[in-house]
């Protein structure tokens, strides 16, 4: 019997509901960082399964780079649906384009807080998107009037997968500290997914 690793799953259900989010936006302006979201969920859902469930090593490299794209992502859907940016698309870009050149740069120079800077870019973003939502589903202004409280606890439901995220990466770096990494494979697998699925609802619900 062929084995196929649950991320496998995960990312073709991924894939299906960028599809339904793609539809059922066809005639409204799409949030596009919401769809490149849910695209970057499942590649991570890939990555994830070739790395701990065929033990392509080589993928290791590439996942900080990509995990952390996703925090800046999530933010910029968030604030698609609260404001309007006076800054031009060009210097957003280069912003939210900050974390990732950060991971880039400390893969070839020192490797080692790789995690810690991990950890705080999700933390950050997340405190981020809290704070952009202080004051309710009042403050999704650019989101339909109908879909306004759906929107605001999917927006809620994103900042909690950034913190799950993060304290993954924290008790993963402990438990290699503390138990040799004996508990890491189970954590990485159940509790990243568990990020990914969540995050990718939650940029399929808010619109």
């Amino acid at each position: 019997m062929i084995f196929i690793p649950l991320p496998f799953v995960v990312a073709l259900l991924l894939l299906i509901l960028f599809v339904v989010v793609l539809r059922r936006d066809e005639e409204d302006e799409p949030n596009r960082p919401f769809l490149v979201l849910i695209l970057l969920a499942a590649l991570q859902s890939v990555l994830s399964g070739l790395r701990w469930g065929y033990e392509v090593q080589a993928i290791g490299v590439i996942m900080p780079v990509i995990a952390a794209m996703v925090p800046p992502l999530a933010y910029a859907g968030v604030s698609r649906l609260v404001r309007t940016s006076r800054r031009p698309l060009p210097v957003r870009i280069a912003l939210h384009a900050v974390p990732t050149a950060l991971i880039l740069a400390l893969m070839a120079v020192w490797r080692e807080p790789i995690d810690i800077a991990l950890v705080l870019i999700f933390v950050g973003y997340a405190l981020a998107i809290l704070l952009l939502m202080r004051p309710g589903a009042d403050a999704l202004r650019l989101a339909p009037f109908e879909g306004a409280v759906p929107a605001y606890r999917a927006i809620i439901f994103t900042a909690a997968a950034l913190s799950l995220s993060a304290a993954v990466d924290i008790f993963v770096f402990l438990d290699f500290t503390w138990a040799h990494g004996e508990h890491a494979l189970t954590l990485i697998s159940v509790s990243n997914l568990a990020a990914l699925v969540i995050l990718g609802i939650a940029a399929g619900a808010a619109r």
